[in-house]
């Protein structure tokens, strides 16, 4: 009976404490935003708009983190079980390939990027500019090839800074309402300063991203994550959880509108391309719109029987959503070893024949290397879990077993 228990997994679990809420059908949102990042990484004149899947991520991460942490803030143990369970979950992979890719660069005599030991502390993304960004985030061979890409990692660092920041947050903030006013305060705080920013920084910081990749410019996503986690808390209506479907599918719609209108009409919002993540528009209002966008999305996902809980819920949407981690991590590095490897067999191919072909064998490699990286190396790490937490209830072990 209790192998029977534990293979058949409920849409949604509530554990023995009735305190943590899990939602599988959340992994097919993490699908949803590999895509795009793949996307904007291998096709990006396809697709511009792809770098929102980061945000997607955001907001995933802040609605998870903050509802685990507000579950948690009356239990013994709370931050011993929260970086437990954290470190356990991202650093074997994260640092794993950060040594493999020290330790190629050894053997092959070759460079890296300045600053790069910043990788290990997660401090890059505040170096960008000054490393001259993407050009020199990759690992260069003796050779002069370039084996390696690791720009992508600014979002871990971020993803990091969250989680280490925001847990005193949410256990010394006491009051959900009072949270919940705190997430608002720091959105708006979040969109003046960079707004302040957007005018008088200057333009070296701006050309280089750096709005764009650190915690205090970007933080939209986790808070506006973290609000829906909390309302979810306080027993809505359940009018306003069946309507969760056509209000999401609104809020897609208009905001497609909208960008597509400032498109086609970019004096409005002072030149520039409305789809670029560098752009004044991204980095002031349309991130703040894009996670309220997202965070609709995802509340629709948590309603069995609304159109996003059925697209989501899909078996191959969770099974990849559920190795999305390795999937980030390792495309980036996978895409440069694969398009080296194309240009000396197929290099007399046109260029379009070529990007489609790299684009096919990269995502194929990355999803391969991915599975068997988290069932034969992630997964041991992700099964210690319990062993480092303070975790009582076979329901409540199954949820904390999850890769999330």
């Amino acid at each position: 009976m209790a192998n029977r228990d534990s293979a058949l997994v409920p849409d949604r679990i509530v554990p023995e404490t009735r305190k943590t809420h899990y939602y599988p059908a959340l992994d097919g949102v993490r699908t949803i935003a590999i895509v795009l990042v793949f996307l904007v990484h291998m096709l990006p004149e396809a697709a511009p708009f792809g770098w929102f899947g980061v945000y997607i991520f955001f907001v995933l991460s802040g609605f998870l983190i903050t509802g685990i942490l507000f579950d948690s803030r009356e239990t013994e143990h709370r931050y011993k079980n929260f970086y437990a369970r954290r470190a356990l979950r991202i650093f074997p992979l994260y640092y794993g390939v950060l040594l493999v890719l020290t330790v190629a660069k050894w053997m092959t005599h070759g460079t890296a990027p300045p600053f790069f030991w910043l990788w290990f502390v997660y401090l890059q993304n505040y170096f960008w500019t000054a490393t001259h960004g993407m050009a020199l985030d990759f690992m260069v061979s003796g050779g002069g090839h370039s084996f390696a890409a690791i720009g992508h990692f600014w979002t871990l660092a971020i993803e990091e800074q969250f989680y280490l920041l925001w847990p005193p947050v949410v256990f010394l903030v006491r009051s959900r309402r009072r949270l919940m006013q705190v997430c608002v305060g720091l959105v708006v705080v979040r969109v003046l300063l960079t707004i302040y920013l957007q005018a008088h920084s200057p333009q070296v910081f701006q050309d280089g991203g750096m709005l764009y990749r650190t915690l205090p410019t970007q933080c939209d996503g986790f808070l506006v994550g973290g609000l829906l986690a909390l309302w979810l808390r306080g027993r809505p209506s359940a009018k306003a959880l069946a309507w969760a479907g056509p209000m999401a599918g609104a809020a897609i719609v208009l905001f497609n509108g909208l960008l597509t209108l400032l498109r086609f009409e970019p004096e409005w919002i002072g030149g520039g391309d409305v789809f670029s993540a560098l752009s004044g528009f991204q980095n002031t209002i349309g991130i703040t719109l894009l996670s309220l966008v997202s965070a609709m999305f995802l509340l629709a996902v948590t309603q069995p029987g609304s159109w996003a809980y059925r697209c989501c819920n899909l078996a191959p949407m969770r099974s990849l959503g559920r190795v999305s981690y390795g999937l980030y991590v390792y495309h980036l590095p996978l895409f440069v070893i694969t398009g080296g490897r194309l240009l000396r067999l197929f290099g007399k191919h046109s260029e379009g024949t070529l990007t489609a072909l790299h684009a096919v064998l990269t995502v194929t490699a990355t999803v391969l290397v991915s599975y068997a990286s988290f069932h034969l190396y992630e997964k041991r790490f992700l099964l210690l879990k319990n062993r480092f937490t303070s975790i009582r209830g076979t329901r409540e072990k199954q949820v904390a077993a999850h890769p999330l």
